[in-house]
């Protein structure tokens, strides 16, 4: 029996029937579903809600009426960075800009279903990037990067190069294509200290033949590390330099469901 796995539904009033219809489905299918319709009468509703989005691993957002509410809960989730935000449409509604990157799971179309919903949950939770070999992430960060547009001009065969790869992104139209050098660095723990992140930068700014720098790792980057790329790059004659970490690398891979489900776990329970 797989651990449970707790969703949150995040709905506008005048969509509590298709809230409770959802969440009845995929309760069905395993699923530990927290909806906000299930508060006690008398309970600190604020302070329940709160709780109930904190203790999700994902929030499903039904689109379709917009409220104040509903806005507050979508902010409260994208506070959770890693929390996998899944914006469902019911009906041809805009998508709100703060879910933009998100990949939408269009129920407006026929053949899209509760099943492919309860898929796109069970994928999202299958991605383990800390539990990926050094190699197995390496070619997951080419395939995203290839799928995202960008073009591998180089792929040395050794480490020697300081760099794992050189690509050069698609470009737009207000944007030209730019060619990076690219490290990819797998960690076993969940958050990229300080001292790592310097070391690498520095490693790769010094090989990288002052090329733009892209960093990919499967960890997260923590504030402070933040800052200290900041300070890296305000360095005069210090190339731009990038970093993806495993929480975006996360929302990118699930832009492509394909790619998602072959990099996903294998095994859980079918669900």
């Amino acid at each position: 029996m797989a651990e449970p796995y707790n969703v949150f539904i995040s709905y506008s009033h005048k969509d509590s029937l298709d809230a409770t219809r959802i969440a009845d489905a995929l309760a069905q299918r395993g699923f530990t579903v927290k909806n906000p319709s299930e508060i006690p009468l008398g309970a600190d509703w604020v302070a329940a809600l709160s709780d109930s989005l904190d203790s999700a691993d994902s929030v499903v957002v039904l689109i379709s009426s917009p409220s104040i509410w509903q806005e507050k809960e979508i902010s409260h989730a994208l506070d959770r960075r890693g929390v996998d935000v899944i914006p469902v449409l019911l009906k041809p509604e805009p998508i709100p800009e703060s879910l933009a990157n998100r990949t939408v799971v269009d129920m407006t179309q026929k053949e899209v279903s509760i099943d492919d919903l309860a898929r796109r949950i069970q994928i999202g939770h299958s991605l383990d990037l800390l539990d990926m070999s050094p190699l197995d992430f390496e070619n997951l960060v080419r395939d995203i990067l290839e799928s995202e547009g960008f073009g591998i001009l180089h792929a040395p065969i050794t480490s020697d190069y300081g760099y794992d790869l050189i690509a050069r992104s698609p470009g737009d139209d207000t944007t030209s294509p730019k060619e990076y050098a690219i490290q990819v660095k797998a960690y076993q723990n969940s958050r990229v200290s300080v001292a790592s992140l310097h070391r690498v930068a520095e490693e790769a700014i010094e090989k990288a033949s002052k090329r733009n720098l892209l960093i990919v790792t499967n960890a997260q980057l923590t504030s402070l590390a933040s800052d200290t790329l900041r300070d890296l790059t305000a360095v005069p004659g210090t190339p731009e330099i990038r970093v993806i970490d495993g929480v975006q690398l996360k929302y990118l891979l699930l832009r492509h469901p394909d790619l998602a489900l072959r990099y996903s776990r294998r095994g859980d329970d079918g669900r």
